[in-house]
C-alpha cells in the first residue's frame, strides 16, 4: 500500500542525466524514497511511458509522479531537484492530511462549491498537489473579490503567488504589490511571487502564439523587460538578449517568416557578430569566460541556422545562415553543427560537398563513440538516396 514514486525522463533530456548523475546517487534520499515509496523509472517515449504521459498529463522532463496503489494522482512535480527538495515534494505525497483536504475540496467545488474563501483554499491546494497554477479556479476567485479583499496583505498575497497570466487586473495587483514588498527580507514568499509574475508573462505570451494573436507581443515584453531589469539591473546586455530571444521565438510559434528574418538578422548583427572578436579568435590563449560565451553564442547561431532550413528557400537567406553555422563551428565544434552545414550546403545546390561534409562528422561520430552518430546518418539520408548511402556505409 506504499505510494509509487514514478520519475519519468527522456534520453536526450539534460536535467534527467542530471538528476541521474548528481541527485539519485544521495544516500539520504535513497534511504528516505526506499522506506516510503515503491520507485519506478520509465522513459517518455516507451510504450508504457506514452500512457502515463497520456493519463497524468505529462508534458515535460524529467517530470516526477506520485501514484497510489489505486493509480490514482497524489501528487507531482517537474524540472531539475535538489535531493533535499524532491525529499520536500515526497513528504507532501505521503501527507494523507494534504491529500485528504485537497479531495475534501475538490468534491466540494465539483458540487458546485464556489465561496471565496473555499476556492482560494482549493487554488492553493491545487497547486502545492500539481506544481502550477489552474487558471480556471483563479478565475473564480479573483472574480469573487471585492475593494476591501484587493486591500487584504494575504488575499493580495495569495493572487501575486498565484496569477496565471499578465494581461489583466490580477496581474496588475500581483505586480504592485511585489514593487511594494521586494525588498522586506521578511516576506518568504518573495522569490516565488517574482518567479510567478516572469512566469505569467511567458505563459501568456504562449497561449497568444498558440492562438496566433501577437497583438499584445510588444506590451508583454515590456513588462517581461521591466521584470528583468528590476531583478538584475546590472546585466543590460542580457535582459536585451532575453527579451530579443522571447521575441523571436514568437515569430517562429506563429511562423511570421518575415518578421523572424528581419529580427534574427537584427539580432546578429547586435549582438553576435563583431569583426574584432572574430580576429582575436585565431588566438590560443582564451578566458574560461570567453569560451563560455563562444558556446553560448554558437548555440543561438545553430538555432538561427536550423531554422532557416525549415523556413527559407531564398538563397540569401540560406547564404546568411550557412555563415553563421560556419562560425559556430569555430566557437564550438559540435557535430550537430556540422550536420546543420551539410544540410545547408546541400540546400544551397552543392549536394557533393554536402556528402563530404556528412560523412567526415559520421566518421569522427563513430570514433569518438559519440551519440549524435544516429542523427549524422539521418543527415546523410536526406542528402543521398538510400543506395549510396547503404554504399558508403560499407
Amino acid at each position: 500500500n506504499k505510494v509509487i514514486f514514478v520519475d519519468v525522463y527522456a534520453d536526450w533530456c539534460k536535467p534527467c542525466k542530471k538528476m541521474d548523475e548528481e541527485v539519485f546517487p544521495d544516500s539520504t534520499l535513497g534511504a528516505y524514497m526506499s522506506a516510503n515509496f515503491v520507485s519506478y523509472k520509465v522513459d517518455g517515449n516507451s510504450s508504457v511511458g506514452k500512457l502515463l504521459r497520456r493519463k497524468y498529463g505529462v508534458d515535460s522532463y524529467p517530470h516526477f509522479l506520485f501514484i497510489d496503489y489505486r493509480g490514482n494522482l497524489v501528487f507531482k512535480s517537474r524540472g531539475y531537484k535538489s535531493a533535499e527538495n524532491l525529499i520536500k515534494d515526497a513528504q507532501v505525497a505521503i501527507n494523507p492530511g494534504i491529500y485528504n483536504k485537497y479531495e475534501l475540496y475538490q468534491r466540494k467545488y465539483n458540487a458546485g462549491g464556489r465561496d471565496k474563501e473555499m476556492l482560494g483554499e482549493y487554488l492553493e491546494l491545487d497547486y502545492l498537489r500539481y506544481k502550477e497554477v489552474n487558471p480556471i479556479i483563479f478565475e473564480e476567485y479573483f472574480k469573487q473579490l471585492d475593494l476591501m479583499d484587493k486591500q487584504d496583505e494575504k488575499v493580495v498575497q495569495r493572487v501575486a503567488k498565484y496569477v496565471p497570466y499578465a494581461d489583466g487586473r490580477a496581474y496588475d495587483l500581483a505586480k504592485d504589490y511585489y514593487l511594494r514588498m521586494k525588498d522586506d527580507t521578511s516576506q518568504a514568499d518573495i522569490q516565488q511571487i517574482r518567479d510567478n509574475l516572469a512566469l505569467a508573462i511567458d505563459r501568456t505570451i504562449a497561449r497568444d502564439c498558440e492562438n496566433k494573436n501577437g497583438n499584445h507581443l510588444n506590451d508583454l515584453l515590456i513588462k517581461k523587460e521591466e521584470l528583468l531589469f528590476e531583478s538584475n539591473p546590472q546585466d543590460t546586455l542580457g535582459n536585451i538578449k532575453e527579451v530579443e530571444l522571447t521575441r523571436l521565438n514568437f515569430f517562429v510559434c506563429t511562423a511570421n517568416k518575415e518578421e523572424y528574418r528581419e529580427g534574427s538578422v537584427s539580432f546578429v548583427e547586435a549582438f553576435l557578430w563583431d569583426n574584432e572578436r572574430f580576429k582575436l579568435d585565431t588566438t590560443v590563449d582564451k578566458s574560461i569566460q570567453q569560451i563560455g560565451v563562444d558556446i553560448e553564442d554558437a548555440a543561438m547561431l545553430g538555432e538561427f541556422a536550423d531554422q532557416y532550413l525549415t523556413f527559407y528557400k531564398e538563397k540569401e537567406a540560406l547564404h546568411d545562415a550557412e555563415e553563421w553555422i560556419k562560425q559556430a563551428i569555430k566557437w564550438d565544434d559540435k557535430l550537430e553543427y556540422h550536420g546543420t552545414l551539410a544540410l545547408l550546403t546541400n540546400a544551397l545546390g552543392d549536394k557533393s560537398e554536402a556528402v563530404n561534409i556528412a560523412r567526415r562528422a559520421l566518421e569522427r561520430a563513430r570514433k569518438t563513440k559519440d551519440d549524435y552518430a544516429l542523427e549524422i546518418q539521418n543527415v546523410l539520408m536526406t542528402i543521398v538516396d538510400g543506395e549510396e548511402l547503404k554504399k558508403g556505409v560499407k
